[in-house]
């Protein structure tokens, strides 16, 4: 009963803070964490207190700042706490039957299309504040580079100064993408979480059990194959658009499948080398922190040429055979 309580007050307090800083969207982030869990675990009971403890939390949060009670806040506030009480249990129901996938599609989808349709929303505003932020960050580097002035620093500036202004100018290319990079790698943070919370304390209130048969692990998930054509044809559309022009709504297309789909492979890359770690029993972290010491910047390319060639490569295969090699006497 006592996690119960401080589950409500906690909910509570964070509903109300969030409302308060004008922030409440970031609210099934975290709702989807506390009320998902206790749905995993199949206690709907306390995960129908949990949700209501919610609105006494936006009536907290707007009364402290004497926000108005305008049709547009009821609005969005309705918004948010529909979205707070279906993402943790729909994720919530989804661990309890589904893998780790389509754990991860399901999550990495909701995200993708809630931020999405934000961005939709608030377009002209959104863009806006990109080419303001933008402007403003190169006339900090200009002023930087007068004060400087070194040769080898001008040229550095020149060079990120050119990257900045191009990314205000094909801005629209590679946000959608980046948008789907930002809600996987979120995804991926979540879904882990909680499956290692649900291994650790499977259980609720000594009554109510998380049990799923079909969960297996991250180390295994991997794209389906034909995805690989989806890659051919936005390389082929890529090639053609830098020589002919290919217009630019295919260029905005392209680009941005481009970006969702390298984000799709480095995520196969990293379940390859997580399964590299765990097959020789190495700690996954300390792995982490080497691949990052060793390649820095150029560790998102490489995990995701891995994962794009383990279409064909198959390299679990690969390191699985090499380890049953060192080790005949085990069988796998």
């Amino acid at each position: 009963m006592s996690n119960l309580l401080t589950k409500i007050l906690f909910l509570i307090l964070i509903t109300a803070y969030l409302t308060g800083e004008g922030v409440f969207i970031l609210l099934p982030l975290i709702t989807v964490v506390v009320i998902g869990l206790t749905i995993a675990r199949n206690s709907w009971l306390r995960a129908g207190i949990l949700c209501l403890a919610l609105i006494p939390g936006f009536v907290i949060g707007a009364i402290m700042e004497a926000l108005p009670f305008t049709q547009e806040n009821l609005l969005m506030w309705t918004a948010t706490l529909v979205a707070s009480v279906v993402l943790p249990i729909s994720v919530g129901s989804a661990l309890r039957r589904y893998s780790w996938a389509r754990c991860l599609i399901l999550i990495t989808g909701i995200l993708f299309i809630s931020g999405t349709a934000l961005t939709m929303y608030f377009w002209d505003n959104l863009r806006k504040d990109i080419t303001i932020s933008i402007n403003a960050r190169i006339a900090e580097i200009q002023e930087l580079s007068k004060e400087q002035k070194v040769s080898n620093s001008e040229d550095l500036n020149g060079n990120f100064i050119e990257g900045l202004r191009y990314l205000d100018y094909h801005w629209e290319d590679f946000h959608i993408g980046v948008l789907f990079g930002q809600s996987l790698i979120t995804a991926l943070i979540i879904t882990g979480w909680m499956i290692t919370r649900l291994k650790i304390i499977p259980t609720e209130d000594g009554i109510h059990y998380w049990e799923n048969s079909q969960l297996g692990t991250f180390s295994r998930v991997r794209p389906p194959d034909h995805l690989v054509w989806l890659a051919i044809l936005t390389a082929v559309v890529l090639i053609y658009d830098q020589q002919y022009n290919a217009g630019e709504l295919l260029r905005i297309i392209s680009r941005n499948t481009a970006v969702i789909l390298s984000f799709i492979y480095w995520l196969n890359g990293l379940s390859i080398l997580t399964f590299c770690a765990f097959l020789f029993q190495w700690n996954i972290i300390l792995v982490m922190v080497v691949v990052l010491f060793f390649f820095g910047i150029w560790t998102f390319p490489i995990l995701a040429l891995f994962g794009f060639f383990d279409t064909w490569g198959e390299f679990r295969n690969y390191l699985l055979r090499f380890y049953n090699h060192l080790h005949p006497e085990i069988k796998s």
